[in-house]
């Protein structure tokens, strides 16, 4: 028998869960997008994720990504942060590398020399959108941008109105934006009429339905032979308030208490079956495993605000 992984549930910032539930309509709009680059037409709309942090938006970039290369044909993909873009200089090499466009393009465009106070010149952008249409047309292309938020105004206002005289031509070209709640107001700030334009490629990202939220925890333990059962699902759904980081931190205590214990099974009991001489604080952080008598004491929800309820995982 194969030894059991240490990990299953991954509680962190962009990590891939077990178990992708829940986004199945932002999935649909990001696959529908996909299929139109894969036919070399320019989806009907950029795509933009907002959401309070810790809800998977980057989860869901990164979906993407995967996806691109994997599509027949394959679709290229610039995937990015504003860290690495702190000028149009710097966006121009990432989006054109100077390396590509002697190939791309019949004569030499002079963007890489650029200086910033230049990028207000129709000239710089120009040749910028001209480098991109021709990136383009040889393989679609999808940008991806993380932490949009937090863009420099002149990098972003040069990437939205070059990315929109590039989809004016119907090239295969996608961009994609995730932030945080901040995002609408700060890409207003950017002078270029994007949010108006989105339609159906503004996409809320928050925390995850009951339902999603029982298949994020169980799915993942019954793959590796472990049940938990309906009283100690709904517990951990409260306690986890739905939101996907705190999914993944419960879904990761309820493995290591399998490791630590053995047990097949995760259940729950009320506080009142609780050993008489426990003390309140006893009562609150004993955590029980059903496997025959066996059980543990260690607490699942360090860190995680606790719901009130009035009965232990057991």
């Amino acid at each position: 028998m194969e030894p059991k992984p240490q990990q299953v549930f991954r509680a962190g910032s962009g990590l891939e869960p077990p178990a992708l539930t829940g986004r199945e309509p932002e999935q649909a709009v990001l696959s529908r997008c996909l299929a139109d680059l894969r036919e070399r037409s320019a989806p009907p709309h950029d795509i933009v994720l907002v959401g309070p942090r810790g809800n998977g938006k980057t989860v869901l970039l990164r979906w993407f990504q995967h996806a691109c290369p994997q599509a027949e044909p394959a679709v290229d993909v610039v995937a990015m942060t504003p860290s690495a873009l702190p000028n149009p200089t710097a966006l121009a090499d990432a989006l054109a590398p100077r390396g590509r466009l002697a190939k791309l393009l019949p004569r030499k465009v002079g963007i890489a020399s650029v200086g910033s106070a230049e990028w207000a010149s129709p000239t710089a952008r120009r040749d910028l959108t001209e480098a991109l249409m021709a990136r383009c047309r040889r393989r679609p292309l999808a940008v991806l941008l993380d932490e949009a938020h937090t863009l420099d105004l002149e990098v972003g206002n040069v990437l939205l109105n070059v990315s929109q005289q590039v989809r004016g031509t119907e090239a295969p070209f996608l961009l994609v934006f995730a932030g945080t709640p901040g995002l609408p107001t700060h890409s207003d700030a950017m002078n270029a009429s994007f949010w108006s334009r989105l339609g159906a490629g503004e996409l809320g990202i928050g925390r995850l339905s009951e339902e999603a939220t029982k298949q994020a925890l169980a799915q993942p333990l019954h793959a590796h032979g472990v049940d938990i059962d309906a009283h100690a699902l709904a517990y951990v759904v409260a306690e986890s308030q739905s939101y996907p980081y705190f999914v993944q931190l419960w879904g990761d205590a309820l493995w290591q208490r399998h490791l630590t214990a053995g047990a097949a099974t995760i259940g729950a009991r009320p506080a009142s079956t609780m050993p008489a001489n426990g003390t309140p604080r006893e009562k609150r952080s004993t955590a029980w495993v059903t496997s025959g008598d066996l059980r543990t004491s260690k607490r699942p929800s360090a860190g995680i605000p606790a719901s009130g309820r009035s009965w232990p995982m057991c």
